[in-house]
């Protein structure tokens, strides 16, 4: 134990100074706010960690983001106590020969023997000290340690995932001794149930536990016997999804999906809507696990790696059962995340990394064994160094904000009352839940996101955000809840009907709100949307609008760019973002004869060029590739840019727009 926390306190230290304490890119704002005023995020809902989140909100003596922010960078840190404690186990059941007595320690019977049969066994506490060196480096992975870098699902999942090896081992070994192993299983079962509660990439264990369990148990009625004692513990560790119904029957602020009853929550639980990306691409494997072999190296600062696949030399010498586990654990998610057509894959990845972190454990007690715990512990604080070397430069948010930031670029200069219809929910949409609901910045403003319009229950939360919005487009939302209606019960359905209900739902709700609202939308909306409407860039968005006269420019805040180093893939979409705004600003003013302005915007759109430097691409998950490659070659050509070719730019706009009226 004292191992286990030193090994997390490290952990926590790192975690912390590289943390932002502020909002993320992706689900990050979303998750944040559902949790800080206990509502339901995106499936599977998680509602341990809705729990855990608003009991932190309400009792640690931060800001609401702070407190989250802290909490996330704490779960990842018990999870490096929690690896210890697993990863000491494992070592002390490898059962080898053993062929002379720690230097040092006194032989116990009941001691597990662990041995290479070429040198001293491990006292307890030196073991737990090879264990602590082994999983602190795993926490220290890049891909392990950015987990605790934002309030999301993963960070309690790294936790959950290092307990349920533990547990899973200790029943293991009881059902195979013991004639009635109750508390073993109903243990594992209930850290079981509890898993599947933070998130379904649990099931990514289950190969490996279930070879693991025949080959120990073997094909019999103890084997039915002792899965069935998992039971009750596992269907008690589920209890935290009774808060899904309960929660959505008082009808919060974010209540996504609906789950109060029936299909609605089973499609919550089981994550229905994104199953429409799982194994639906042949080219995804490619690109998925080329991502994560290429990250591997630098995630483990190099010499981890390299002492990772030493180690599972030595695991399949030491222990062949341990060694098939570990690999199962490693196949599974790189057979699972390669299939998952995603950006946000790394998580995925981490039963994997808990093997290969593993596998570092067996190769530093090898050493320890063989040269001394000295030795080891070297070795180990070596490893663990090159790991926060390589990783800690790339992961530290200190001092960067840009969600937060572009969310309030966003909103704050609006009029009163504005409807924004947006789906850029990776760089600002998700990131403005919480910051309009929680910490209250320009609630007066109703954010529209025209994906999430595809589904039901968020028409119903809208009518509860803005009821007389919801009111005027009543004919729209009525015909298009008529056409969803059997799509979303999995039955048969026109998807032409569907198409076009969806296409007057957006232009019925724009109707609605122009009547006496201002409306804008960002340039993720299709062309066709809107058609009535004229699209001028004001602010970091599109105003929609019927008049020809010109608009004066809303008030931005110029902010600071983080200039140099590697290309990142979500800072070059929020970057690109910005410029294009004011790119396309620039030549609007430019066609009101506003050069003096137009050149303001040009250099405001030059002032978010992060000048990254010129080179091969960071591996990227997915089609991150593309769309970093489209950013890199964006930023590369705005410095030269000129006034002259804005104006030019700005005659070529208003000529095509002439033709076009002279066509129709």
């Amino acid at each position: 134990m004292p191992a286990a926390l030193l090994a997390s306190a490290l952990a926590a230290v790192a975690y912390l100074s590289t943390s932002g304490f502020t909002l993320g890119f992706v689900d990050h704002g979303e998750v944040s706010a559902a949790a800080a005023t206990l509502g339901i995020p995106h499936p599977t809902g998680y509602p341990t960690l809705m729990l855990i989140g608003f009991a932190a909100v309400r009792l640690l003596p931060f800001a609401p983001l702070v407190s989250l922010s802290v909490l996330a960078a704490l779960l990842v840190a018990a999870s490096v106590g929690a690896l210890t404690i697993a990863f000491d186990g494992l070592l002390a059941r490898l059962s080898i020969r053993r062929t002379g007595p720690a230097r040092g320690a006194k032989r116990s019977n009941a001691e597990p023997r662990a041995s290479t049969g070429a040198g001293r066994s491990l006292s307890p506490a030196r073991r737990a000290l090879v264990a602590a060196a082994a999983a602190l480096l795993t926490g220290l992975n890049g891909m392990w340690w950015e987990q605790s870098l934002g309030f999301e699902a993963y960070a309690l999942h790294t936790l959950v995932l290092a307990v349920l090896v533990h547990v899973y081992f200790v029943w293991l070994d009881a059902a195979t001794r013991e004639t009635r192993p109750r508390g073993a299983a109903l243990a594992f079962g209930a850290v079981l149930g509890l898993a599947f509660t933070t998130h379904l990439s649990v099931v990514l264990l289950a190969p490996a536990m279930l070879v693991l369990a025949l080959w120990r148990l073997g094909v019999n009625r103890r084997l039915v016997a002792r899965l069935v004692a998992v039971v009750p513990g596992f269907l008690l560790g589920l209890a935290p999804y009774l808060y899904l119904p309960w929660r959505s029957a008082a009808q919060p602020r974010f209540d996504w999906g609906n789950p109060e009853v029936g299909w609605r929550l089973w499609d919550h639980v089981t994550g229905k809507q994104f199953r429409v990306w799982m194994f639906s691409e042949p080219g995804t494997f490619e690109l998925q696990t080329g991502y994560f072999l290429a990250r591997l190296p630098h995630s483990w600062g190099w010499l981890g790696l390299a002492a990772a696949a030493v180690g599972l030399v030595l695991l399949v010498g030491r222990e062949r059962r341990i060694a098939v586990f570990a690999a199962l654990l490693i196949a599974s998610s790189m057979i699972y995340a390669g299939g998952y057509g995603i950006l946000e894959i790394v998580p995925y990845y981490l039963p994997a990394i808990l093997a290969l972190g593993f596998a570092v454990a067996v190769a530093l007690a090898t050493l320890a064994e063989r040269r001394g715990v000295a030795a080891a512990l070297g070795a180990g604080a070596l490893l663990v160094l090159a790991s926060v070397a390589f990783n800690a430069p790339q992961l530290s948010e200190r001092g960067e904000r840009p969600v937060e930031w572009m969310v309030r670029d966003v909103l704050e200069p609006l009029p009163a009352r504005a409807v924004v219809v947006s789906a850029q929910w990776d760089i600002w949409v998700s990131g403005s839940y919480f910051v309009q609901a929680v910490e209250g910045v320009r609630p007066d403003v109703t954010v529209i996101d025209h994906e999430l319009l595809r589904r039901s229950w968020y028409l119903d939360e809208l009518e509860r955000r803005d009821p007389e919005l919801a009111r005027r487009a009543r004919p729209a939302i009525q015909r298009f809840r008529e056409a969803v209606e059997p799509f979303e019960r999995g039955r048969p359905y026109d998807a032409r009907t569907l198409d076009l209900a969806y296409t007057g739902l957006i232009d019925g709700l724009i109707d609605a709100a122009a009547a006496d609202r201002p409306v804008f939308a960002s340039r993720d909306l299709p062309a066709g949307r809107a058609p009535r409407f004229r699209r001028v860039a004001q602010g970091l968005l599109l105003r929609l609008t019927n008049g020809a006269d010109y608009l004066p420019q809303l008030a931005v805040r110029e902010r600071s760019v983080r200039r140099g180093g590697e290309p990142r893939l979500y800072e070059g979409m929020l970057l690109a973002s910005r410029a294009r705004s004011h790119m396309t600003r620039a030549i609007y003013e430019a066609r009101h004869g506003r050069d003096s302005l137009a050149a303001l915007e040009l250099a405001a759109a030059q002032g978010c060029n992060p000048g990254w430097r010129a080179g091969p691409l960071p591996a990227q998950p997915w089609r991150g590739n593309q769309f970093l490659g489209e950013q890199v070659a964006y930023f590369a050509e705005l410095p030269a840019a000129t006034l002259a070719d804005v104006i030019d730019a700005a005659r070529s706009e208003a000529a095509a727009e002439s033709s076009t009226a002279a066509i129709r």
